[in-house]
């Protein structure tokens, strides 16, 4: 199974299991770095990987053989304040 793994919307690289997870539990991929399998409907965050191999098994589906668009996420302003 090959793990597609993406950094602020740049594909870093597709590794076999063993290695991904090395890459995982090193360090070497951060917690907010994203990545899909085939049977995923989107990418998820490495953070959850984790978790997931610790708990429980993650369901697949079958239907999806290609990883989708990366989505960056929104990044919010600061709230404006007003000087009287």
């Amino acid at each position: 199974m090959k793990f597609h793994v993406a950094r602020e919307g740049v594909v870093m690289g597709e590794f076999e299991e063993q290695i991904f997870r090395n890459k995982v539990f090193s360090g070497e991929t951060q917690p907010n770095d994203l990545y899909w399998i085939a049977g995923f409907t989107d990418w998820r965050p490495v953070s959850e990987f984790r978790v997931a191999r610790k708990t429980e098994p993650v369901l697949l589906d079958t239907s999806s053989a290609v990883p989708p668009a990366i989505r960056k996420a929104r990044q919010r302003s600061a709230p404006a304040i007003a000087l009287i």
